[in-house]
């Protein structure tokens, strides 16, 4: 669990949970930039059947 409320009310660590989410969208989108040149090269040289 990144983020905890203390007794008083007080949320601790959110600023790490906003890292965490940031670098988790970081990742995303390398991955959905890979997936697609991936695409992309399949569609401009399709496989030719033998």
């Amino acid at each position: 669990m990144i983020v905890s409320e203390t007794p008083t009310g007080y949320i601790e660590h959110y600023d790490i949970l906003s890292y965490v989410v940031i670098l988790g969208m970081i990742v995303g989108i390398a991955m959905m930039y890979l997936v697609n040149k991936m695409v992309q090269r399949k569609v401009t040289n399709p496989a030719v059947p033998v």
